[in-house]
């Protein structure tokens, strides 16, 4: 999706059949610590909500909205990253850790596909099942 002045996008929503207490309760930690996150190597949440207005079900439950990225790690290896690269996109992906640890919060599922890229801006993204600390919880 693209905003007026055509900054492209992402939207996560969880079906409100998968809205269990404790998926809804990960979803809602998740939204605040990357509202409040200012950091630049993890996702931010620009909005949220909840779409309530859809008529197929699957589409209608709590949502975020984060800015677009074109690429994960997983893509970036496929190109076959030079050592270079492959050092600086390792560098940002530390320092989002030790952003998210200065926090308290530790994510729990690093993997390629949670690691987000476009040009030289390398994110941290998805703490659906992060671990934060007492303070970080809703």
């Amino acid at each position: 999706m693209r905003n007026n002045s055509g900054e492209e996008f992402a939207l996560k929503l969880i079906p409100k059949a998968k809205t269990r207490t404790t998926t809804l309760k990960r979803f809602k930690n998740e939204i605040q610590f990357c509202l409040r996150n200012k950091h630049e190597n993890i996702v931010s949440v620009v909005d949220w909500g909840l779409a309530t207005d859809s008529p197929e079900e699957a589409k209608n439950g709590p949502f975020c909205v984060m800015p677009y990225f074109s690429k994960t790690l997983r893509n970036l290896i496929d190109e076959k990253l030079t050592p270079e690269r492959a050092l600086a996109v390792f560098a940002k992906i530390l320092d989002g850790v030790e952003a998210a640890h200065l926090r308290n919060v530790v994510h729990r599922d690093l993997k390629p596909e949670n690691i987000l890229a476009d040009g030289d801006q390398v994110v941290i993204a998805d703490f659906g099942i992060a671990h934060f600390s007492q303070e970080d919880l809703l």
